[in-house]
């Protein structure tokens, strides 16, 4: 039997011994199974019972700490499942508390997919999301793919106000290389009020070639093919959907 399986069924052993509710009995299991691992990491020892004494004696232990009042319900979830010495779930709803996993949840959220007021991961969800794929929140910062009320990215951010290096859309948006929104600043500029080498403009434009979007979808992107012909084909489907 593979360790894990042990401690997962020394857990169930023990929390069947105990007279409490379903709710206290399952964060105990995930606490003594989260004991044990902390405890073979140390020790490497995988026989539970070497760890943490006979089941019965284990289960005495954990009554007379629930008949104390010494085990209150948590508002906090951590799996038994780990990859290496972090959990696969974490879940806090402790105010300010913060989560850690792989999948993490809470007020301040750290994870492969992080969910939070504040979360930082890999893939951000929250009121501030920090991410290095992808990042949706009220402030959006990611390396490739942001969506926000304000987003930063450097491939792709798209916001009320979004900054990028390469991409922006947005209501304001600035990026190196191709900006469309409201008002747009970059290498190829499509906005109400554009700013850029080339800029595509309704009321406003600036720049070396100013296009009226009066010209025309065919011409508009003629012109912007002429000074970036790697403009991505997406965007300008996205141009032509505006102008339609």
């Amino acid at each position: 039997m593979h360790r894990n399986e042990r401690f997962r069924r020394y857990a169930s052993n023990v929390v069947r011994l105990l007279n409490t509710s379903e709710q206290r009995k399952q964060q105990i299991r995930r606490e003594i199974i989260l004991e044990l691992s902390q405890q073979y990491k140390v020790y490497t020892i995988d026989d539970p019972e070497l760890i943490l004494g006979r089941e019965i004696d284990t289960a005495k232990a954990w009554q007379e700490k629930i008949d104390s009042g010494l085990v209150p319900l948590t508002n906090e979830y951590v799996s038994s499942v780990q990859v290496g010495s972090i959990p696969l779930v974490h879940i806090t709803k402790t105010p300010n508390g913060v989560a850690k996993g792989i999948i993490a949840i809470g007020p301040i959220a750290i994870g492969v997919i992080a969910i939070g007021g504040i979360s930082v991961g890999v893939i951000g969800f929250g009121g501030i999301a920090l991410s290095v794929l992808f990042s949706f929140g009220g402030l959006s910062l990611s390396a490739f793919l942001s969506f926000g009320s304000i987003a930063i990215s450097g491939l792709l951010a798209i916001g009320g106000l979004a900054f990028s290096y390469q991409t922006a859309i947005g209501g304001f948006c600035v990026a190196k290389e191709f900006a469309v929104g409201g008002v747009a600043h970059g290498k190829i500029a499509v906005g109400d009020i554009a700013k850029g080498l080339v800029a595509v403009y309704s009321q406003s434009g600036t720049g070396e070639a100013l296009v009226h979007v009066s010209r025309g979808y065919e011409e508009i992107r003629r012109q912007i093919l002429k000074v970036a012909p790697d403009f991505p084909k997406w965007l300008l489907y996205i141009i032509r959907l505006i102008l339609n």
